[in-house]
């Protein structure tokens, strides 16, 4: 296969907002070392890790990776926080898959997509039932942590894997201990569980929402889209077939 001199490319040109994500056409084409192989970009997903990466911090999570860290269970009662957000969402779809009883915590207004999921809706702005939930799967952090735990039943899971609602939260550790609550934190995923997702996905057992495309020209309006939280499921970058 011969390969181009040049290729066309998404670069960050500087710590900072998206402003900063430039699209670059001409930029020299790398040359695959030994065991490498080139890659085509046919399509590429709109990430908070983006933004996080731009602001000079880092932060990744994967819902099949934190529903096996929890070890879901057919039958099991699942709250998913930030269900409408793309990880959320993905999180919903692969629990009911699992066979669990979900319920997604978001803003009323992007409910829509966690409803046509399968899942019940609880308004992120109130309280889960105490004790009414195995597992946890929280994406958000911030204030109500706290709430969070005390909605899991004796002997219940807990794993997150972002905290967009704020890092720091308050929690009382005895509700934790007396209650053998076991706690998860997923940010690296293991190739055993990447490989198990690409096979729900190449089988159509999962199919992600996909709510609006761009071209990567347009990468700083998909993550100002992102951020603002305009859509549910994902937004994904698709580059004309001239730009390959």
């Amino acid at each position: 296969m011969t390969l181009p001199a040049t290729m066309s490319a998404v670069i960050p040109t500087r710590h900072g907002g998206t402003e900063a994500l430039v699209w670059r056409d001409e930029l020299p084409m790398p040359r695959p070392g030994p065991g490498e192989a080139p890659v085509r970009v046919l399509a590429a997903g709109a990430n908070a890790t983006d933004i996080y990466t731009l602001e000079g911090w880092h932060g990744s999570g994967e819902a099949w990776d934190l529903l096996s860290r929890a070890q879901v269970a057919d039958g099991e009662r699942v709250l998913v926080t930030g269900a409408s957000g793309g990880v959320g969402l993905a999180v919903v779809h692969l629990a009911i898959l699992c066979g669990a009883e979900v319920t997604g915590q978001c803003a009323l207004g992007r409910a829509a997509a966690v409803r046509a999921a399968g899942a019940r809706v609880l308004d992120r702005a109130k309280t889960p039932e105490a004790r009414g939930f195995d597992v946890v799967i929280d994406v958000v952090g911030g204030a109500a942590w706290q709430d969070r735990l005390e909605a899991l039943r004796p002997g219940g899971r807990y794993a997150t894997s972002g905290a967009v609602g704020g890092p720091l939260v308050p929690g009382a550790l005895r509700t934790i201990y007396l209650n053998d609550l076991t706690l998860y934190g997923g940010a690296r995923q293991p190739r055993e569980v990447f490989a198990g997702l690409v096979t729900l996905i190449t089988t159509a057992h999962v199919r992600p929402v996909v709510s609006n495309t761009y071209h990567p020209r347009e990468i700083a309006r998909a993550e100002a889209d992102l951020v603002e939280r305009r859509y549910p499921g994902k937004l994904v970058l698709i580059p004309e077939a001239s730009d390959q």
